[in-house]
């Protein structure tokens, strides 16, 4: 299924050169709570669609976090990264999701809006995402199609106003997720991450905050 949606942000995902991440013996952490230059997270590149969005740091329950708002628009972070799957296969990450795009649905492009969208692009261009959909359930994938990714596709790990407002941890397995989706065994290497908010299809407000993005050997 054609989803003109993503294609523009997926086009310097795709793209991005390989820059090492500092890494310890069992894990990899990419953090979003330090300022950097200008509003983005230090190491982080912060791109916007327009004047319609709002990106900001928090310290909320005591986590400290990077957040994005949109109001009928869309904005993202991004980070080139080094990341071999075979020696970490494993990516959790915490995000908090504050609103919901009203009638965000991924399985239709004309409601393909998401509050928190978590890519990671491996060095055959193609891109894996992982999103907080409004109301398609956890589980359901969709397909995209971009001029310099091979494949897009992302999955949804929640659903729904449940754990609004609330920190959530999600742990998920890079190779089982990309056997399941692209049906085959993944690229060798992880080369970008983005975070990433949406709302312009349905002309609403999405917004979000991520903490940090870690790779690990095992669980």
């Amino acid at each position: 299924m054609l989803r003109k949606a993503i294609s523009i942000a997926v086009i310097a995902l795709a793209a991005m050169l390989p820059l090492a991440a500092a890494a310890s013996p069992d894990s990899i952490i990419l953090a979003l709570c330090k300022k950097g230059a200008g509003k983005a997270p230090s190491g982080w590149k912060l791109l916007c669609s327009d004047r319609s969005t709002t990106c900001y740091f928090t310290e909320e329950q005591s986590v400290s976090g990077f957040c994005i708002r949109t109001d009928g628009s869309k904005n993202f972070v991004q980070k080139k990264v080094t990341v071999d799957v075979g020696d970490y296969p494993y990516v959790t990450w915490r995000w908090k999701v504050k609103e919901l795009p009203a009638k965000g649905d991924c399985r239709s492009g004309d409601t393909d809006d998401q509050a928190a969208q978590l890519y990671v692009a491996f060095d055959g261009k193609q891109v894996m995402g992982y999103i907080w959909d409004t109301n398609a359930p956890v589980g359901q994938g969709a397909e995209y199609n971009s001029p310099l990714a091979r494949d897009v596709k992302t999955l949804v790990v929640q659903s729904g106003n449940g754990d609004k407002g609330k920190w959530v941890t999600v742990t998920r397995n890079i190779r089982e997720d990309y056997l399941k989706l692209f049906g085959s065994e993944p690229p060798g290497t992880v080369m970008g991450l983005r975070f990433q908010a949406n709302s312009q299809h349905t002309d609403t407000v999405a917004e979000a905050c991520l903490e940090r993005v870690e790779f690990k050997r095992g669980m």
